[in-house]
């Protein structure tokens, strides 16, 4: 791996030096409980929530120096799971996450139980969301979908045990699906977006990286990259370029179907999948997670984007 040099790139990953603002402060008392349908929909005191898919790794490792000794895949699903946000009184600060995994995880981050629920990034609109349990044994990373102009998706990953000696790490998509008779029949069309993801490989590291899916509606078929893989530790630390994760695979879906999926594998060898779904009126964006593995290393994640 080649260290980062560029400022910028740090200071998006390296989450607990480039914080945008702090947790949301007391306890929501959301009063209403929603499907999701657009960023633009969302309303203060609400709790949206988004279906979708996720991937699920369990793993144990030593207390004291953190090194991963086993990797236990669980699986992969692109229905399933929800992505559940809830925003407090007044204003839209996130003052609360849950995800709930198809595979039986259940992480939440909630401020008013004493967590960290923050954004991160450069200027006025944070990037990404990172949020830590109290007792720091659980930490979330995701995207701020509207800070990329995305109005119908989000994905998450998460770890847990952090410290334990034993978890769960994984990712999470959700949004508003598009129906499957709306998904274009022919044409192609150009996505682009990014991926963040959980490597382990010795130690455990956050992965960034920009996504990019070329799909012949006509032929149903999805050309899925990723690009520039940047590693860094969760909760702070250096950033490295990781050429070696960059993932490349070749996606399908059936007629009249609005999820995807398929093979997909790393520069430097992991072999896994990823699955998705169409998000959107006619197929607007996309999104979904990926799981590989190859002997002594895993890597799960989600992704998203837009055309």
């Amino acid at each position: 791996m080649y260290r980062v040099r560029s400022s910028v790139l740090l200071c998006a990953l390296a989450l607990a030096g480039c914080s945008s603002g702090g947790g949301s402060g007391g306890k929501s008392s959301a009063s209403t409980v929603s499907p999701f349908s657009s960023w633009a929909a969302v309303q203060p005191n609400s709790t949206v929530v988004a279906a979708g898919g996720s991937t699920q790794f369990s793993y144990t490792a030593n207390p004291v120096t953190g090194v991963v000794t086993a990797v236990g895949y669980t699986g992969q699903s692109s229905n399933g799971a929800t992505v559940n946000l809830t925003y407090g009184i007044g204003s839209l600060n996130l003052t609360g996450v849950a995800l709930q995994a198809a595979q039986g995880q259940y992480v939440s981050i909630q401020t008013g139980s004493g967590d960290y629920l923050g954004g991160y990034g450069l200027g006025p609109v944070p990037s990404l969301i990172y949020g830590q349990s109290k007792d720091k044994k659980t930490e979330i990373l995701g995207i701020n979908a509207p800070a990329y102009g995305w109005n119908y998706q989000t994905y998450g990953v998460w770890i847990t045990g952090q410290g334990t000696g034993a978890g769960t790490a994984g990712a999470v998509s959700g949004g508003s699906a598009t129906p499957g008779t709306s998904v274009p029949t022919a044409g192609s069309a150009t996505f682009v977006g990014n991926a963040l993801g959980v490597y382990t490989s010795g130690l455990t590291y956050s992965t960034v990286a920009s996504m990019a899916a070329n799909i012949d509606f006509s032929k149903r078929s999805i050309d899925f990259t990723t690009s520039g893989t940047i590693t860094s530790n969760f909760n702070g630390g250096g950033a490295y370029y990781a050429p070696g994760l960059d993932l490349r695979g070749t996606l399908a879906y059936s007629a009249g179907a609005n999820s995807f999926g398929g093979a997909v594998s790393s520069t430097s060898g992991m072999t896994g999948t990823a699955a998705g779904n169409f998000y959107g009126p006619n197929a607007t964006e996309i999104g979904g997670t990926y799981a590989l593995t190859t002997s002594g290393a895993a890597m799960g994640g989600g992704f998203g984007g837009k055309r």
